[in-house]
């Protein structure tokens, strides 16, 4: 829904034609369509398949598609012109975006990261081992990585964590965290 609200917002920003509304309000379902297409492909294909070139080039013709679907309301701007457009592909990207989003709500899939049982525990686990060897835990999205190692620029949410944000320092130091270094 704020995905939604948000590409709307932007759709106004662009100017009040109608489509620049259809063209945002499209690309919305188009994001979150893909998000389901994401998760199934997690759940269901093996990492291998989803590596495959065959599946790359037809998530990338897909993609193409819906994107020049959207597109062509973005370039009419009128509500007839717009309609006139889309009808003249009977729709098909539309009600394939839609046909995805409603089997998604149909029958929700959770990835395999989400579906690993403990994880919360195992990072919570590598916390209060990193604590009991006198060492730092650093968190890497869900992961958290205890010990000696290299840090690579671990991120504003690092350098936030570790009160680098607070520290005089440049906007670069914020962004890459407290950088390359040793621990």
């Amino acid at each position: 829904m704020t995905l939604m609200v948000t590409q709307l917002v932007s759709g106004v920003w662009h100017g009040l034609y109608p489509g620049y509304i259809m063209f945002f309000a499209g690309s919305a379902i188009f994001f979150a369509h893909s998000t389901v297409i994401y998760n199934w492909e997690k759940a269901f294909m093996p990492p291998w398949a989803a590596k495959n070139t065959v599946w790359w080039a037809m998530k990338v013709f897909s993609t193409k598609q819906g994107l020049d679907f959207l597109a062509m309301a973005f370039l009419w701007l009128t509500w007839k012109e717009c309609v006139a457009a889309w009808a003249s592909v009977y729709y098909l990207p539309l009600f394939y975006m839609v046909t995805v989003l409603v089997l998604g709500t149909l029958f929700p899939v959770k990835n395999r990261k989400q579906k690993a049982d403990g994880e919360d525990a195992s990072s919570s686990a590598a916390a209060a081992a990193a604590a009991a060897a006198g060492t730092k835990a650093h968190a890497y999205g869900n992961e958290v990585v205890a010990g000696d190692h290299l840090h690579l620029g671990e991120g504003i949410k690092s350098a936030l964590v570790d009160g680098a944000a607070s520290k005089p320092g440049s906007f670069q130091d914020l962004v890459n965290g407290p950088g390359l270094k040793q621990e």
